[in-house]
């Protein structure tokens, strides 16, 4: 925005007649930096998740799991978004998002179900059976 570039269509047309005001710029500034410092302070407060806690996690889920699920039981991993800042809200909306992918590739008629676990409930465990995905 303040080199002219910016809104796009502004870009395009007469910039001087439709620009932002530098109040304009400046409350959108300090509206950034205060998402920044609110990211940063939820960042700080989570304790940071490494490859072994992930694996850890799931090594202990497959343990819980009858024999006959094990093979066919996958997991995704949000831990990336988790330690990028995303609040509990915003975790829930990729959860929901991601199982809602993952319905979109079954023909089943019922919903899959899906377990959280792992630090911070970042990893989500589904079954291929559930999906009604087979070996062929």
């Amino acid at each position: 925005m303040m080199d002219g570039t910016m809104p796009y269509d502004v870009y395009n047309g007469d910039y001087k007649a439709h620009s932002p005001s530098a109040d304009d710029m400046e409350k959108i500034a300090a509206w950034i930096r205060a998402e920044g410092e609110v990211t940063r302070e939820l960042i700080s407060s989570r304790e940071f998740v490494y490859d072994e806690d992930f694996l850890a996690a799931v090594l202990d889920d497959l343990r819980t799991l009858p024999e006959h699920r094990v093979s066919r039981t996958r997991y995704l991993s949000l831990v990336n978004l988790y330690y990028g800042g995303a609040s509990e809200e915003a975790m829930e909306v990729c959860r929901q998002g991601a199982v809602k992918l993952l319905n979109s590739l079954t023909c089943q008629p019922d919903p899959i179900m899906y377990e959280k676990l792992g630090p911070g409930n970042t990893i989500l465990r589904v079954n291929l059976d559930d999906m009604g995905w087979h070996d062929d």
